[in-house]
């Protein structure tokens, strides 16, 4: 895994993972933006609280984003007015801004020093064609009263046929600002645990029963996952209502000049800009090359470099890293109850790659519904919303997703295991399917690549080391450990029995 400039200035407190069974109030699995958000939210009440996470606290996508704060995600207010209406785009809007404010607010209240700054957010297009739904998406922005630009023009040695801001949007470093939460957390008694992974979710007389790494129980009244994907399912489908994708970010040290702003651009392939000024320092962040997981080899981290010395002449790149996101059809979170079934679950997903606002959101609407407060929402976060997900997206995702299944159990094997250090094949061993992987040092790494959560074959990302299911993004180490989800399985490896496959659908 490749560091990001986050976690690098900000590696966090560590925790020790959980040794024995325990009971809680309130259950929140994942230790992102999200879950410490949620937790501090729940903190001045007198519920029991425990928070856990399968590996370290803040080291997901949390710490791996562009550190981008805005409401501006993409053309989407035009795309909710058309979906549900003009008040409902206000509402999200109005949303978001809280959501900046309520960060902005954390800072100065508990002294959290993370280099948050002011600075407006750009969308812009090179295209012709784009400029009457930028012109359309400015006109709401008009109706909602936010406060932003049409232009034709940025202060980038870029040339562009459209541009939109908004005004009310900042940067900082999310890892150092979730690293100013734990103390307060502490303070306040709520229990932490890393390294504690939750396989499986059990309905008791008392509650739910968490189990956490096969043999450890957590039972709580309530539970709320944070973590990222529902990995319980339970009749809610949420792997055909999210599609993964990968995105790349690049940084390197910047001498030049770069307006205090933030920049993304909307053609394909999309180009993120992200100036992060600390210590008396200018960092260049790029971030883009999206695609769905497991379906791409290409050097994308390679590509943003090129993009950066060719525009910006940056050529002394000191780190790279990947980050992780979920999209759903219609560019709205699910934030709510996991399903209409199940009122003591609770989840938070679909950020759309836009989680730093969404966590803070997600946290304020989950409090509301696990405390019973009113809430003014009208649906438009809500999980269960029939309307908006079936799009041609929805149905392209899930066409794309069934022919990876079945074009994976199709795909030939080769007939011998790979011969170069640093390399990887598909082979078959004893009539079965395996990755095998030779490291640096010669040593192989086989392992089942029949992903646990459907039963999808893994592809191999040569970038990254990992096996990664093209369906629905579960992505693992060389070795079977799970790096992400929705598989709550790792791999296992040649000689041990068969993966076993539990999408968590039913049960």
């Amino acid at each position: 895994m490749h560091t990001s400039i986050w976690v690098d200035l900000s590696p966090g407190k560590r925790f020790k993972p959980l040794s024995e069974s325990i009971e809680t109030d309130i259950l929140i699995i994942g230790g992102g933006l999200t879950g410490i958000s949620t937790a501090l939210e729940l903190s001045n009440t007198d519920l029991n609280i425990t928070l856990i996470d399968s590996n370290q606290i803040g080291y997901g996508t949390s710490g791996r984003n562009t550190g981008k704060v805005t409401p501006q995600a993409g053309l989407v207010y035009s795309k909710i007015k058309n979906y549900y209406g003009l008040e409902k785009a206000k509402y999200f809007y109005q949303e978001n801004l809280k959501a900046l404010n309520k960060i902005k607010e954390n800072i100065s209240k508990y002294h959290i020093e993370c280099d948050f700054a002011p600075a407006p957010s750009f969308i812009f297009s090179k295209r012709p064609d784009r400029i009457t739904a930028f012109e359309e998406e400015y006109k709401v922005y008009e109706e909602i009263g936010i406060e932003g630009e049409l232009t034709h023009h940025i202060d980038l040695p870029i040339d562009v046929e459209v541009a939109l801001s908004q005004t009310h949007a900042g940067i900082f470093n999310p890892k150092k600002y979730l690293d100013g939460l734990i103390p307060i957390l502490l303070k306040r008694n709520i229990k932490i645990y890393e390294s504690t992974p939750v396989t499986d979710i059990q309905k008791s007389n008392s509650g739910w029963r968490a189990i956490i790494d096969g043999h450890l129980v957590i039972t709580a009244r309530q539970v709320l996952f944070c973590s990222h994907y529902p990995f319980y399912d339970h009749y809610s489908f949420y792997f055909t209502r999210l599609k993964p994708e990968k995105s790349y970010i690049v940084a390197g040290l910047y001498d030049k000049s770069f307006p205090q702003a933030t920049f993304i651009d909307e053609d394909d392939p999309v180009r993120s800009l992200c100036p992060y000024r600390t210590n008396d320092q200018t960092w260049l962040l790029i971030a883009g090359e999206n695609h769905k997981v497991g379906q791409s080899n290409t050097n994308h981290f390679d590509r943003l470099k090129g993009y950066g010395l060719e525009v910006f002449g940056l050529s002394n790149y000191q780190y790279a890293w990947s980050a992780q996101g979920y999209v759903t059809p219609d560019s709205i979170p699910y934030i709510g109850y996991l399903n209409e079934h199940d009122e003591e679950l609770y989840v938070a997903t679909g950020f759309n790659k836009w989680g730093n606002l969404n966590s803070t959101i997600a946290a304020h609407q989950l409090c509301d519904l696990v405390l019973n407060r009113k809430s003014n929402d009208a649906g438009v976060y809500d999980p269960s919303r029939k309307r908006g997900y079936f799009t041609a997206a929805y149905i392209s995702d899930n066409v794309n997703s069934i022919y990876e299944l079945i074009k994976s159990h199709m795909t030939s094997t080769s007939t011998s295991l790979p011969k170069e250090n640093d390399s990887a094949s598909v082979v078959e061993l004893d009539g079965k399917k395996y990755g095998a992987y030779k490291d640096d040092n010669g040593e192989l790494h086989i392992v089942d690549i029949v992903c646990p959560h459907v039963g999808t074959q893994l592809n191999w990302n040569s970038i990254e080391r990992t096996w990664d299911c093209p369906a629905h993004g579960s992505r693992f180490s060389y070795d079977g450990d799970i790096i992400e989800g929705p598989s709550t399985h790792r791999l296992n490896k040649y000689l041990e029995e068969p993966n076993k496959i539990d999408p968590h659908i039913i049960n």
